[in-house]
């Protein structure tokens, strides 16, 4: 990752977001949940950083819960096959404060 202090590289950045970059989540999927949250704009570039934002947080939590599937496997190996399993992922989703377990009602 790196760290944009220079005002030319977040122009870059923003004039790539506008002409070039197709992102992987579809703009009215953003611009949906944007309002959800209170935000509506129609500015492109805005909807594209919170796209490639997302999608930086869904490629880092992929990332953590390969990296926690693949811990378990050397523990207990099955086979040469990798599958993303509940258990990973919600160790990774921790690690970004989130808790996917069920409620304690229905423990």
């Amino acid at each position: 990752f790196f760290s944009m202090t220079n005002p030319d590289e977040v122009n870059d950045l923003l004039c790539f977001l506008d002409e070039e970059y197709a992102p992987a989540i579809p703009d009215d999927l953003i611009e949906f949940y944007l309002k959800q949250s209170g935000l509506v704009t129609d500015d492109v570039k805005a909807k594209r950083l919170v796209a490639l934002a997302t999608e930086k947080f869904i490629h880092d939590v992929a990332r953590s819960a390969m990296h926690h599937n693949l811990e378990a496997r050397s523990n207990n190996p099955r086979g040469d096959k990798c599958v993303l399993t509940q258990a990973a992922l919600a160790l990774a989703l921790r690690e970004y404060g989130i808790n996917v377990g069920k409620p304690s009602h229905y423990v």
